[in-house]
């Protein structure tokens, strides 16, 4: 499905009203997540918490560079708010929030100094760089 109101047009035809808020909090309830061909739901039980995030971040996130007091990923096209919603729900240490577009995460840092610190804890996430033991 590519939309929600996909999702809720399709049960509407089968006899189910269901509101947009309850279709948001069920798709997520279930693992669901929008990708570039609309909503998934993975075959295989859903990872937890630095796994999880690990798997996202892998599939989708193809560079990582820092900016002034940003930390830029860039990601396949129409992956960015697959991304950023992972980054959202379990931030590493220092990230304080996203700004996704369609192939890039804008990612805000808490300090210009914890920019390096947080760029290299991404990309050991990812696997674009050997890490050194710890965990993001």
């Amino acid at each position: 499905m590519q939309s929600q109101e996909a999702v809720q047009a399709e049960l509407a035809g089968l006899g189910i009203a269901a509101t947009q808020a309850t279709i948001s909090r069920d798709l997520r309830a279930i693992g669901a997540v929008k990708g570039p061909g609309g909503y998934m739901v993975p075959e295989t039980p859903e990872p937890s918490g630095h796994a999880r995030s690990a798997s996202v971040m892998a599939q989708h996130v193809t560079s990582i560079a820092e900016a002034a007091g940003l930390v830029v990923l860039k990601t396949k096209p129409g992956s960015a708010a697959v991304v950023a919603l992972e980054l959202d729900e379990r931030p590493p240490r220092d990230v304080v929030g996203t700004v996704a577009g369609d192939d890039t995460v804008l990612v805000a840092v808490s300090s210009s100094a914890a920019v390096k610190t947080v760029g290299r804890s991404l990309r050991v996430l990812v696997g674009l760089e050997a890490g050194s033991g710890g965990g993001a």
